[in-house]
């Protein structure tokens, strides 16, 4: 089940402000939730692995549900300290700095760049 305002809050934290009808948006709000649930934030969204990537119906069904709430960068204090952790972490991995655009100062060059960091950083050393 999706949390929706675990999931809002992070990508406020985040600097994360996703156009839900884009599917790039939608792809990386896929992989945002996952990567998160798969770290502990609180939200368990069934996942089966599709062409492109992990994909959750359930977490795709939510955002359009909830399409005002996702694409406001509106604090909703739904994270306690060890999720807010979870999520500066996150931001960290994979060198998300808020700014002004959706990533709010990401490129589409340089979200190509991020998701090939993210799937060497799961992968580990080595891979």
């Amino acid at each position: 089940m999706l949390n929706r305002d675990k999931v809002i809050e992070s990508f406020h934290q985040l600097g994360f402000v996703p156009r839900v009808g884009e599917f790039e948006d939608r792809i990386l709000i896929q992989k945002c939730v996952l990567l998160l649930q798969l770290k502990g934030l609180g939200t368990t969204c069934p996942y089966r692995l599709h062409t492109r990537e992990p994909y959750s119906e359930e977490s795709n069904m939510e955002a359009f549900a909830d399409r005002p709430g996702f694409e406001s960068p509106i604090s909703r204090g739904a994270l306690d300290r060890d999720e807010q952790a979870i999520v500066a972490e996150f931001g960290e991995t994979f060198e998300l700095r808020p700014n002004r655009s959706r990533w709010r100062g990401r490129t589409r060059a340089s979200s190509a760049a991020t998701a090939s960091t993210m799937s060497r950083r799961i992968a580990g050393p080595g891979s």
